[in-house]
């Protein structure tokens, strides 16, 4: 710890691990007397600015970024065949001059997608079969191996700098008062149910790294949240198998759906585990 601190400061002190090559505690001030003697507050020194090195084209495999930015607004705003060709038709036609746009029809956005999908972590299909009362009940669902997306994230060069690659400890320094602070845990997973189409409704399942700052994991793009699957709705067997009732139901009925739930999470993580 660094002597020149006030011991009146209020700031948390964050330990290395001895194998990071850092062998002395850094100190983020929250408020008081640190360091120079003047008065400072954390929020300055905890703002962390993160800009992805450019070089190249960062659009590729797309010919250029105008292809990208139109094959990205006809895959957000759910572009049919159709749509594509006829808007592709009128920028390609009279609609503009001198454009950058190389994208001819609908079968060469088709391709370029297929392209650009090889740089990502693929969906897998995936099942699990599960008994109640004697007869049993298959639930089908997507998902992407997580393991293949750590291997991504940490050799990708963008990120190289930002990875916290080794574990710190963290304590925050109250005065005399010294109390330890636990970060979260390495990997977020979030659930919530949402439509996957018009009729059907399921759990998306977003994972997050929290050896990312925030800025980054938090935001789209190389080291943001993954959408790695799909969590099967679960509803009650003795109804309807594929609508999900949230009102109570009997012990039986609630253990049959976690225990589903659970073997969906023992596929999607397996690899994990290894």
């Amino acid at each position: 710890m660094q002597n020149n601190i006030s011991p009146n400061s209020l700031y948390i002190e964050v330990i290395h691990h001895p194998h990071s090559g850092s062998h002395t505690s850094s100190i983020i001030p929250i408020t008081g007397q640190v360091d120079n003697g003047q008065r400072t507050t954390g929020a300055a020194q905890l703002v962390y600015h993160y800009q992805t090195p450019v070089k190249g084209k960062p659009w590729a495999p797309f010919r250029t970024r105008e292809d990208f930015e139109f094959a990205e607004m006809a895959v957000v705003e759910g572009f049919n065949s159709h749509c594509t060709q006829k808007i592709l038709d009128g920028v390609n036609g009279r609609w503009a001059s001198n454009s950058r746009l190389t994208i001819l029809d609908s079968n060469d956005l088709k391709e370029s997608l297929e392209s650009a999908r090889n740089f990502v972590t693929q969906f897998k299909d995936g099942e699990v079969t599960h008994e109640f009362q004697g007869k049993s009940y298959t639930f089908h669902f997507k998902y992407r191996d997580p393991w293949e997306w750590l291997v991504d994230l940490v050799t990708d060069p963008t990120l190289s700098n930002s990875i916290m690659w080794y574990p710190v400890e963290k304590f925050l320094h109250n005065g005399s008062k010294i109390t330890r602070i636990y970060d979260e845990n390495t990997i977020i997973n979030l659930e919530d149910k949402g439509k996957v189409s018009s009729t059907t409704k399921m759990h998306p399942i977003v994972l997050r790294a929290a050896f990312l700052p925030s800025e980054i994991r938090n935001a789209s793009g190389n080291g943001g949240g993954v959408f790695i699957g799909l969590m099967p709705i679960v509803g009650n067997p003795n109804d309807s198998i594929e609508s999900e009732d949230d009102t109570p139901t009997s012990v039986e009925i609630a253990q049959f759906k976690r225990e589903v739930y659970h073997k969906v999470i023992h596929v999607i993580f397996r690899s994990i585990r290894k």
